[in-house]
C-alpha cells in the first residue's frame, strides 16, 4: 500500500478586490521519488494560490505519495525556499503535516527518507524526529530496543518499543508517536526491595494504594522534591540525595520526552474515581498489560502485550534485575545468578542477559480489596498483592 505524508499550509484568510485581478503565488514541487497531489487526489507538479497579506494565512492542503523503498520524509528530507533564491522558508511539521507561511513564490522539494539506522544506534534526538512524524513504525517495530544508563549507575537498562500512536498527549495535541517501556527493573541499593512504595498518609491511613499521591509516583516523577528518595533512603544526610527517577535519566532522553496523560483510580471521599495524571514517566496498568480487568482504568492494551494470556502466566511480561552494581553507594551490591538464590529458576529466566528474577508493581490499586494492589508477579501474571508486605521493583514507561 502507498504510504502518504499530509501537507498542510497553515489557516489563512484570502484578500480579494473586486473587480480585480488578484496576485498570485506559486508553489512548485521537487519531488523525487515521490509525487504530489492536490486535496482532490490530482497529480501536481506546481499549484498557484492567492497571494495574501503575510500577516494573514492561506489553507492549502497536499499529500505525497512516497515510492518505497523510502519512507515517510522526515523534516530533515523536505527543504523549503523562495523560488530562484537560497532563502530558506521556515515550516512546521508535526505528526506528518506540514505547515508553510505563504510569503512569496516557494518551491518544496520533497524525497522519501532513505534513514536506515537501527533504534539502537539512533540518537534519542533523531528517535524525537521520527516521532513527531506519526509514522514511526516504518522506521522501528515494537519489541525494538536501545540501551539507557541512569546517572550514577555502572551498567546500562534495557529499553524497547511497547506501541506506536497509542496514549495521549498531555497538551491535547494529539497521540504520541512512540511509547518506550523499562524491559528490566529499577530497584533500590539491595536489588530487590521498594519498601512503602504506595505509602500515602493523606488520608491518615497508613496504607493506601492510590498511585495519584503514592510515594512510588513521587520517586518516578518527584513531585515533592522535598522527601527523600527511596534509592537514597540509607544517605547520611538529604543534601547528598539525588531527586527522581525522572532526574536519573540522561539529559539525551529526558530532553525529548513528552507528558502523557494517563488514567488512574482515585480515592475520594471513600470511593474510586477514574481521573488522570500528567506525567513523563509512569508505570503501566493492569489492561495496558491484557489482564482485562473491568473496574481496572480503562485502556487498550499495548500492541507488545496483546497476546498476552490475560488469566495465565505469560513469559512476555516477566522482567529482571539487572547484573552490575545497583547505585553509587557504600553498601551497594552486584547482583549475580549466586546472590539471587535458587528460587529464581523459572519460564522464562534468562541468565545471559540478567541477574535476579523479580515482580513488579503496576499502577493500578484493587479497589475491591483495602490493602492489595496489582502487579505482575516473578512468572509472569498479573494479579494482586498485599502492597505493604510486598517490597517490588519498577518498569517505567515513557513516550517520545
Amino acid at each position: 500500500m502507498k504510504k502518504k505524508l499530509i501537507l498542510l499550509l497553515a489557516p489563512m484568510m484570502l484578500l480579494s478586490c473586486e473587480g480585480s485581478k488578484e496576485p498570485t503565488y506559486t508553489i512548485t514541487f521537487n519531488c523525487t521519488d515521490c509525487k504530489a497531489y492536490d486535496e482532490s487526489d490530482k497529480e501536481v507538479t506546481s499549484v498557484t494560490v492567492p497571494a495574501v497579506d503575510p500577516t494573514l494565512s492561506l489553507c492549502k492542503e497536499f499529500h505525497f505519495e512516497v515510492n518505497k523503498p523510502f519512507k515517510v520524509p522526515l523534516k530533515s528530507d523536505i527543504s523549503i525556499k523562495k523560488t530562484g533564491t537560497d532563502e530558506t522558508v521556515e515550516c512546521k511539521y508535526v505528526n506528518g503535516n506540514l505547515f508553510v507561511p505563504i510569503i512569496g513564490n516557494l518551491t518544496i522539494s520533497v524525497t522519501g527518507s532513505s534513514y536506515s539506522k537501527s533504534l539502537e544506534g539512533s540518537s534519542w534526538d533523531e528517535i524525537a524526529e521520527i516521532a513527531e512524524t506519526g509514522r514511526a513504525d516504518e522506521f522501528f517495530g515494537v519489541g525494538n530496543t536501545k540501551e539507557v544508563t541512569l546517572k550514577g549507575q555502572s551498567f546500562s537498562h534495557t529499553v524497547r518499543i511497547i506501541d506506536f500512536n497509542h496514549d495521549d498527549l498531555a497538551d491535547g495535541s494529539g497521540k504520541a508517536g512512540i511509547t518506550f517501556e523499562f524491559a528490566d527493573l529499577i530497584s533500590d541499593e539491595n536489588g530487590y526491595s521498594l519498601a512503602s512504595l504506595w505509602e500515602d498518609d493523606t488520608d491518615g491511613e497508613d496504607c493506601n494504594f492510590d498511585y495519584l499521591n503514592s510515594t512510588i509516583r513521587k520517586n518516578l516523577v518527584g513531585y515533592e522534591n522535598d522527601d527523600l528518595m527511596w534509592y537514597e533512603k540509607d544517605s547520611a544526610t538529604k543534601s547528598s540525595r539525588s531527586q527522581s527517577v525522572l532526574d536519573m535519566l540522561p539529559n539525551d532522553l529526558r530532553s525529548v520526552l513528552k507528558i502523557a496523560k494517563k488514567k488512574v483510580n482515585h480515592k475520594t471521599t471513600g470511593s474510586w474515581v477514574e481521573t488522570n495524571v500528567y506525567d513523563e514517566l509512569f508505570l503501566l496498568s493492569a489492561n495496558e498489560m491484557n489482564k482485562k480487568i473491568d473496574y481496572a482504568e480503562k485502556g487498550e492494551a499495548y500492541e507488545y502485550y496483546k497476546n498476552a494470556k490475560p488469566e495465565e502466566a505469560d513469559p512476555i511480561r516477566i522482567k529482571q534485575q539487572v547484573k552490575g552494581t545497583v547505585g553509587a553507594r557504600t553498601n551497594s551490591i552486584d547482583i549475580t545468578d549466586t546472590a539471587c538464590g535458587s528460587g529464581y529458576s523459572y519460564a522464562g529466566y534468562n541468565s545471559s542477559i540478567a541477574g535476579c528474577g523479580s515482580g513488579f508493581w503496576l499502577r493500578s490499586p484493587s479497589i475491591t480489596g483495602s490493602s492489595y494492589s496489582w502487579n505482575v508477579g516473578i512468572d509472569g501474571e498479573v494479579d494482586t498483592r498485599y502492597a505493604c508486605a510486598f517490597a517490588y521493583p519498577i518498569a517505567p514507561a515513557f513516550c517520545i
